[in-house]
């Protein structure tokens, strides 16, 4: 990866699922990681700052019904992503 990204999503993820939106915490954990990965970018968050990967915080605690939601979230675009984590 070429560079590190703002991981907005991510912390937004993060928050969501420690405040019992697991849900909305796993779709934000897929935006971020597809983002991601479609701009080539490596998450900060995760990388540097060595906090928990949202993706496995979704699937610790959704197990397989993460699956679906994770690629909702990755399907998103980028002002699509904002919008949601932001509602």
């Amino acid at each position: 990866m070429s560079s590190l990204g703002r991981p907005r999503s991510s912390v937004a993820a993060v928050v969501a699922m420690t405040n019992g939106e697991l849900e909305v915490g796993a779709r934000l954990a897929g935006a971020s990681a597809g983002l991601a990965v479609r701009a080539e970018v490596a998450n900060a968050m995760i990388l540097v700052l060595h906090l928990p990967d949202p993706v496995m915080v979704a699937r610790e605690r959704l197990g397989d019904a993460a699956d679906a939601l994770l690629a909702e979230g990755d399907a998103l675009s980028y002002d699509a992503a904002i919008e949601f984590a932001t509602r």
